[in-house]
């Protein structure tokens, strides 16, 4: 509110300042300015996460409000990194956080079609557009295939165990809450499948 309200105050006082020149109202305009770029720039790190440089979870629901509010579907992939605390053990948690931050580089610039947000601490969320079917598994399957492949860690190659979900969201669906609890119930159902499931 306060970033949608300042604008509209300084082009109110350069009004001002225009039609009564005598009033001095140029270091008021220049300060609220600044206060305009500052709250801007703290309100775009608090939608970020800082080690992975991504959306965070709170701007991934706040975009998924979008799509509701648009009546579009949406493609929702879940990419789980297993077993975290086994790389975070023999590599210090600077392993581990190298490994997010390259799985985070990866999969944001896989598909321009795709956002990318980090979900939760070994979670991310990629949120685009769906159009087919096909389309919708073609990205999976991609993701599957590079997590066949090493990934460097401290400069060791190791392979990453994953988990995939992905669900098509028709814009009714698009709800903070059913989603949470769609992604919870796949989440828990593919560890004790030990398999990965579509919804």
């Amino acid at each position: 509110q306060l970033i949608q309200t300042l604008p509209v105050l300084v082009i109110a006082m350069l009004f001002i300042q225009v039609m009564f020149p005598d009033v001095m109202l140029v270091g008021t305009i220049a300060a609220m300015a600044n206060l305009i770029i500052f709250a801007c720039f703290q309100n775009n790190r608090i939608g970020r996460d800082a080690l992975t440089e991504l959306p965070n979870r709170p701007t991934f629901f706040k975009a998924l409000s979008r799509y509701k509010m648009k009546g579009l579907t949406s493609h929702i992939v879940l990419v789980h990194v297993c077993q975290l605390d086994k790389v975070n053990k023999r590599y210090g948690m600077s392993g581990g956080d190298t490994l997010l931050y390259n799985v985070a580089r990866y999969l944001e610039n896989l598909s321009s079609n795709y956002r990318v947000y980090r979900f939760g601490n070994t979670h991310f969320v990629m949120l685009g557009d769906f159009h087919s079917m096909t389309e919708a598994e073609a990205i999976t399957s991609e993701i599957y295939d590079r997590f066949s492949k090493p990934w460097v860690v401290s400069s060791e190659k190791r392979t990453q165990q994953v988990q995939l979900i992905h669900l098509k969201c028709e814009s009714e669906e698009n709800d903070e809450n059913t989603l949470i609890e769609k992604l919870d119930y796949m989440l828990t159902y593919s560890k004790d499948k030990n398999e990965s499931m579509r919804m």
